[in-house]
């Protein structure tokens, strides 16, 4: 389905900025059907064709909070950051995983009709 590797994938969790785990048939990412957060009690998971979404320990979606609804450009997949910024708090880097089109979260918020 997709053309690029899931190894290549590595998002962050939007509320943490930490790096996302995989997880699924097996803890490799070759394999992973989703990432989790991977602070401890941390509920944000993203897949590929869902985005980010909300589960409960016992796996059950929930979709009770906002999450970023960054959709790629050009075909409607949803984008997952994929890189942070220390110095500059504010970047964020959101790649597609179908195509690997990159966006900034200034460049999405323009996109939305949104102001800076």
């Amino acid at each position: 389905m997709f053309p690029f590797k899931k190894k290549e994938l590595q998002p962050f969790c939007f509320e943490h900025l930490s790096e996302m785990m995989p997880y699924g048939d097996s803890a490799k990412a070759e394999t992973a059907v989703a990432y989790a957060c991977s602070q401890l009690d941390c509920l944000i998971n993203y897949n590929t064709s869902s985005g980010y979404f909300i589960a409960t320990k016992e796996g059950d979606r929930v979709e009770q909070r906002t999450m970023p609804g960054i959709h790629c450009p050009n075909d409607g997949t949803p984008m997952y950051l994929a890189e942070i910024n220390p110095e500059h708090k504010s970047y964020r880097l959101w790649k597609c995983p179908q195509c690997r089109k990159s966006v900034t979260n200034l460049e999405s918020m323009q996109a939305r009709g949104q102001s800076a």
